[in-house]
């Protein structure tokens, strides 16, 4: 885990809150307003690194495969079998960076629970 980029995730995350915030509610602060900007910020990079860590993408290797060899008359003598299309589409992501995008994703949507409760409270 590199703390730079880390912090650097951190840092884009709570500029896009913050322009998010401005754009939806203006210039009215309030724990509710800033509990729904955080979620929502949150959510947004939290779904997409849970499908990265775990390799959801290749759900859609067997479509793919399955679409080119239909549009396609060559891409059939490339890739007779589905296996050899795969061996050549498995590519491995970098887990660490959407690691650090998770956790802190999963920090900014607990914050914005937390915030969700002072503020009905």
């Amino acid at each position: 885990m590199k703390y730079g980029r880390f912090l650097f995730i951190y840092l884009i995350m709570f500029v896009l809150a913050f322009l998010l915030h401005l754009w939806i509610y203006g210039t009215h602060f309030s724990y509710a307003n800033a509990s729904n900007v955080i979620f929502a910020v949150g959510i947004i990079f939290f779904l997409p690194s849970i499908a990265a860590i775990t390799h959801a993408y290749r759900i859609f290797q067997g479509f793919n495969y399955m679409m080119r060899t239909i549009m396609s008359s060559s891409f059939k003598s490339n890739y007779p079998k589905f296996i050899d299309f795969k061996k050549d589409k498995d590519i491995e992501i970098q887990t660490t960076l959407f690691l650090e995008i998770l956790i802190a994703s999963a920090t900014f949507v607990v914050a914005g629970f937390v915030l969700a409760a002072v503020a009905m409270s």
